[in-house]
Parts: structure tokens; sequence; C-alpha cells
């Protein structure tokens, strides 16, 4: 799928489902010299925000559902090569604990109905794995980013805590 450009702003409204409850949101997207931020807003109170940063090679995700990525964690690089999968290594925090992590990031193309016709996307699953303890295997959780052509960052997938996604998508 060529000419994704993921920094494409994902449009002015969306779902956020929060551990089972969905809630109408907006979106503001701000765009600043390869820092993508999204807010989504509802009620009046930002909900939760997104920090993506990008450049001509990659696209990554920095903070996302209250974590931070350092350095940040690539979900495309370019040119896209679903057959490879990326690796990354770094730190993981939440609210104020920094814990060391690695993930694997594969791309595939997928079918989509995300808020109306099916449309083909781009599907990043990224399994991301952390140590909470070091006298136990590191936890394990998976994060899912869908693009669309001329859409962006259509749909991401924080495990069951946290989706955003399109109005009505399916």
């Amino acid at each position: 799928m060529e000419e994704i450009a993921p920094q494409t702003p994902p449009g002015t409204q969306a779902e956020l489902l929060l551990a089972g409850t969905t809630y109408s949101v907006d979106l503001k997207t701000t765009d600043k010299a390869g820092n993508l931020r999204i807010d989504l807003i509802g009620h009046g109170e930002v909900f939760e925000t997104e920090d993506y940063e990008y450049d001509p090679h990659s696209f990554s995700v920095e903070e996302a559902a209250e974590e931070q990525y350092a350095p940040p964690l690539p979900l495309l690089t370019f040119p896209i090569r679903t057959e490879d999968p990326v690796s990354w290594s770094g730190t993981l925090t939440s609210g104020h604990i920094g814990r060391q992590a690695t993930a694997t990031v594969t791309t595939t193309t997928e079918r989509s109905y995300l808020g109306g016709a099916g449309e083909d996307t781009l599907k990043v699953n990224v399994v991301l794995n952390m140590v909470a303890d070091p006298n136990h295997p590191p936890l394990s959780r998976q994060l899912v980013f869908w693009f669309a052509r001329g859409r962006g960052l259509v749909k991401r997938e924080f495990g069951t805590t946290s989706v955003r996604q399109p109005p009505n998508a399916q």
C-alpha cells in the first residue's frame, strides 16, 4: 500500500472504548515539525492523548494511553515491507515508573470496515514485553494500529483497555 501518509489527521470524531464503556469524542490533531498529537476530547475534557513522531524514514509512537516509549517505538518504517518484522528495545514508562521493554512489530494488509465501506488498511501488530519483576518472566501485551490511505491512523487498540476507532466502526 503506497502513499499511506500516516501523519494525515484521522478525522474530527471517534469512538473511544475505555474498559468496556464507549464514549463519543472529538479529535483535535496538532502537527508540529514531525510531531503529531491527537487529543481525544469528551465533555470538554481530554480523555487521552496520543503523541507520534515522524520523518521520511519512520512513523513512531512516543506516548499513548498514559505510557511513554523511549526511544519512540517505530510503527512503520519506509519503504514499508510487510514481510520484515522490526525489533525495538527501550524503556516503557507508566506513571513515573520506567521498565525495560522490548517489542516486535509486524505489518500486514487487511480489509477493514472502519465506519463505512470496506477498505484496504495496513495493520501494525506490536507484541510488547516488559520486565515488571526481574525474578519473573516478562509481561506481554499487544498493541494494534490500522492505517488507511488518505485517512492516516484510523484505529488503534491497546489491549482491551483503550480502543480509538472511527464512529460506527465494525
